[in-house]
């Protein structure tokens, strides 16, 4: 099995690459404006993320991975190939639904477990729970005034 860990080890480093961390890390080492300004990268990820939330394609995603069981029902086809496009097709709309937060945890919450957990705790939250999809515009104003600070205040 020592080989098996090797591999995993080389797909996630190679996955990680391609998310564009380290093509992030490039631009602000040659890009002397963005190194000064470099809390422009968080005030993005916040409006992005903020934004989203807003949007139709998110109250969709949002409505397919609240109700699986219909999801299931309306798509189900016997079969096992079937059954892995029906995964499959069910996991985009749950990545649809929650893809904005996931760039903010590891954007911001990588160097915090006490964030990456209470944005964790939202997104069960805001999937699970009933009512939970009320949650998604105060998330949207909340990540859109972390925006507006994060531009406007000068970390060291």
């Amino acid at each position: 099995m020592k080989w098996r860990w090797g591999l995993d080890n080389n797909i996630w480093y190679r996955s990680r690459k391609h998310f564009g961390d380290i093509q992030i890390h490039w631009l602000v080492d040659h890009w002397f404006w963005l190194y000064v300004h470099a809390r422009f990268i968080a005030a993005a990820t916040f409006a992005i993320a903020g934004a989203f939330q807003f949007s139709p394609l998110k109250k969709r995603c949002l409505m397919v991975c609240r109700n699986p069981v219909s999801f299931l029902v309306r798509y189900y086809q016997p079969g096992i190939k079937s059954a892995w496009y029906l995964g499959l097709r069910h996991g985009v709309f749950c990545l649809g639904c929650c893809w904005a937060l996931m760039l903010v945890m590891f954007g911001v919450g990588a160097s915090s477990l006490v964030v990456m957990l209470a944005l964790t705790s939202v997104m069960v939250i805001e999937k699970t729970f009933p009512g939970g999809q009320r949650l998604t515009p105060i998330i949207g104003g909340v990540l859109l005034v972390l925006s507006g600070m994060s531009s406007s205040c000068n970390f060291p």
